[in-house]
């Protein structure tokens, strides 16, 4: 790889991916604490509410005791949003993804600038060997995508397979519809070519014959003239 094709990857790729990975992991950490903290709080405070609705001789109010039964209701529907909503989210576990990628990233540019490992040996491609590195480690960071990602992705592979393979069902039925027409086509003709040539061969040389054989009036009275003469 030539000197000004690596110093482009290394300002759009490189960097680029630096500074994703950093922003990334800064957000997800502050988004992780905050609902911690909340949690934390709520949790603590809903015990501490549900006590002093049941400690007798605090107030004899009714309209206090449902407002201290509501508020429980209340905070402990929030305590179980904010947890459903940690798990799908999963702000911790790509904090620590985007972490560990920025600081496997990080000490690459070192190693190729100091020649360390493999970037001592000689006759190595320094420039070829950063780049395959920095991929590497990119795609064992997409490898390790939360689960819901994961699943979002296959299902979409599996929408694009089932794409696919439809034209090619298409394809397979249409040619027997195909031979079906045009068997029906052919059988057709076949039954009447068989019923018209036993028509004509069984009445047309009958009637010829009988026409021949049988005698004309002028014939018959041509013969008794015929033997009278020869009588007389």
């Amino acid at each position: 790889m030539d000197k000004a094709s690596f110093d482009k990857y290394k300002e759009e790729r490189y960097i680029d991916q630096m500074k994703y990975y950093s922003a990334k992991a800064g957000k997800n950490q502050k988004k992780y604490r905050q609902f911690q903290w909340i949690l934390i709080i709520l949790s603590a405070l809903t015990p501490v509410v549900a006590a002093l609705n049941g400690i007798k001789g605090v107030t004899t109010d009714s309209t206090y005791s449902n407002s201290m039964t509501i508020l429980v209701v209340a905070i402990s529907s929030i305590v179980a949003i904010l947890t459903t909503g940690m798990k799908t989210f999963n702000y911790q576990e790509l904090w620590l993804t985007y972490r560990s990628t920025y600081e496997k990233l990080k000490p690459e540019i070192y190693y190729y600038e100091f020649n360390i490992a493999d970037y001592g040996k000689p006759g190595i491609d320094k420039e070829s060997l950063f780049v395959s590195r920095v991929e590497a480690i990119l795609d064992t960071e997409h490898n390790q995508w939360p689960p819901a990602k994961k699943l979002s992705e296959n299902q979409r592979a599996s929408g694009n397979e089932e794409t696919n393979q439809s034209p090619t069902a298409s394809v397979v039925t249409n040619p027997v519809d195909n031979n079906n027409s045009v068997n029906s086509n052919i059988t057709a003709p076949i039954v009447s070519a068989d019923a018209t040539p036993t028509e004509n061969t069984d009445t047309n040389p009958i009637e010829t014959a009988d026409t021949a054989t049988s005698p004309t009036p002028d014939s018959e009275q041509t013969e008794i003239a015929d033997n009278k003469a020869k009588e007389e």
